[in-house]
């Protein structure tokens, strides 16, 4: 059985969501997994975005392990607390 960490992003082209697996190898950091996967090759936007491993912000020297998932989040179309306000003024 080979151990595995996943890639999650939104394709800024496409806006669809992308998901890769990628066979781990032990010392791997969110940086190796980056080069390892291309994306920021084929996505040069996605560079300085937020990173997070389920959910928990990242840096790209944080190690990872058997079974994580990195993301790579989408920009906010609107600040959430501007969205509650909106919704509420809906009602």
């Amino acid at each position: 059985m080979t151990l595995r960490v996943d890639l999650c992003f939104q394709n800024p082209e496409t806006l669809g969501l992308e998901k890769s697996s990628y066979a781990w190898e032990p010392g791997m950091t969110v940086a190796k997994l980056l080069e390892l996967s291309g994306v920021l090759l084929r996505f040069p936007s996605l560079k300085n975005r937020p990173m997070g491993v389920f959910s928990e912000k990242v840096d790209l020297d944080t190690p990872l392990s058997a079974g994580d998932r990195l993301e790579i989040y989408a920009p906010l179309q609107i600040d959430p607390k501007e969205a509650r306000r909106l919704r509420a003024k809906k009602r």
